[in-house]
């Protein structure tokens, strides 16, 4: 027997199907208030998840685009339409990304909260308040400072391979670029165009 449903159900049928491989992967359990969701192509459906979870809070991380491109480089993982290649096919592909994110933030009303890389690993509490302030979570219990820069935060089952092998909170990244830049200092040339104009945007401009 087909089951039939006209257009309008389809947004509820969909995030039955997501709340159906939460419960299968034992992730909804009664205390548990939110699921994190860090795709890295969620950009791209930012408009479907806006019509499945009309109230989801969007937490975007944003970081100096330059110390993006070191980071593609210095790991070993595929992009859309080998964007990994090249830094200036990289640097394209962070611009479409941020168009994409600026385009749908233009149409919709998202409940969008800029975190910014840079101050989280610098002042790892404050914005971590300020995130929970975002998604209405006031009864939280953050551990203290030295407890996240030594990853002690304990941990529920089941745990992510991501999070259990991740490093220990560490600001080594912050403004990464400015290193390298000193000893190469034509590295970014051929991206620096591209790039500019979100570097100017997201306030990086007069950073260090």
């Amino acid at each position: 027997m087909v089951a039939r449903f006209n257009g309008a159900d389809i947004p509820a049928v969909l995030r039955g199907r997501y709340a159906q491989t939460h419960a299968r992967l034992g992730l909804s359990v009664p205390d548990v208030r939110y699921v994190t969701n860090r795709a890295s192509g969620n950009f791209w459906h930012l408009g479907l998840i806006k019509l499945l979870f009309p109230h989801a809070p969007v937490l975007h991380v944003i970081r100096h685009p330059l110390d993006i491109m070191l980071s593609v480089f210095s790991q070993d993982r595929r992009m859309e339409a080998n964007a990994h290649a090249s830094m200036a096919a990289a640097a394209r592909h962070y611009a479409l990304t941020m168009e994409m994110v600026k385009h749908y933030r233009g149409q919709l009303t998202l409940r969008y909260m800029p975190v910014r890389y840079e101050d989280l690993v610098a002042e790892p509490l404050p914005t971590l308040r300020r995130v929970l302030e975002f998604i209405g979570v006031e009864d939280a219990r953050l551990t203290d400072e030295a407890a996240l820069r030594t990853n002690a935060a304990p941990r529920r089952d089941p745990t992510p391979g991501h999070y259990a092998v991740r490093e220990p909170l560490h600001a080594r990244g912050r403004y990464r670029h400015l290193e390298y830049r000193a000893r190469l200092p034509d590295l970014f040339a051929e991206v620096q165009e591209i790039l500019q104009p979100w570097i100017d945007e997201l306030g990086y401009g007069d950073a260090p």
